[in-house]
C-alpha cells in the first residue's frame, strides 16, 4: 500500500511504519486458518500472547493505541476502535486500516523535527512518557518483535503437528 506522506520526520516515519506492516501482511499471507487458531502457549498469563490470532489481534489494538496517544497529545480527536479479536480472513484489511488510521491522525498537521522529539505523549502502561517520534518507532518494532514470536510459533506448531502425526 503506498501512501504519500507531507515532508518531515513524521513522513519518514511512517513510510517505513507502512513498509513494516506490508511485510508482515505478506509474512502472514500463507498462516493457514488452523496455524492462526492454535494455542501455543497455553500456561503464559498474557492473554495476548496465546496464539497468532491473539498476537495479532494485539497488535492491531495496539496499533490503534499508539496512534490515538498521539492523536490526543497533538490536539486531534479519534475515536480508538474497540478491541476485537481479528479472524484470519480479516486481518490484512485491519492492519491497513491501523496505518490509514495513523496517517489520519497526521492529515491536518505538521510537525517540525523539534516538535517530533520535544511533544509528549502519555501512555496508559507504566505511565511512560514518550515523544511522537519514540512512539511511533515503538509502534515499527511492536510488529518486528511478534513477528520475530510468530515465528517461533510455527516451529512449536511444526513439532506439535509432527508429534500427532508420529513423523520425526
Amino acid at each position: 500500500m503506498e501512501i504519500k506522506y507531507k515532508k518531515g520526520p513524521v513522513s519518514a516515519l511512517l513510510t517505513v511504519y507502512n513498509n513494516v506492516m506490508s511485510e508482515f501482511i505478506s509474512f502472514l499471507r500463507p498462516i493457514t486458518v488452523d496455524q492462526y487458531l492454535t494455542i501455543v502457549d497455553d500456561k503464559t498469563l498474557d492473554n495476548d500472547c496465546r496464539s497468532i490470532q491473539t498476537i495479532v489481534s494485539h497488535i492491531i489494538n495496539s496499533g490503534y493505541g499508539y496512534a490515538f496517544y498521539i492523536g490526543n497529545s497533538i490536539n486531534v480527536e479519534t475515536a480508538r476502535p474497540a478491541y476485537k479479536l481479528m479472524n484470519k480472513d480479516e486481518i490484512e484489511v485491519s492492519l491497513l486500516d491501523v496505518i490509514k488510521f495513523t496517517k489520519n491522525v497526521f492529515a491536518d498537521k505538521e510537525i517540525s523535527y523539534e516538535e517530533i522529539d520535544a511533544k509528549i505523549v502519555k501512555t496508559p502502561w507504566n505511565d511512560d512518557l514518550y515523544s511522537i517520534e519514540s512512539i511511533l518507532e515503538h509502534a515499527i518494532v511492536h510488529i518486528l518483535r511478534h513477528k520475530i514470536q510468530i515465528e517461533r510459533f510455527f516451529k512449536s506448531i511444526d513439532k506439535k503437528q509432527e508429534s500427532y502425526f508420529g513423523n520425526k
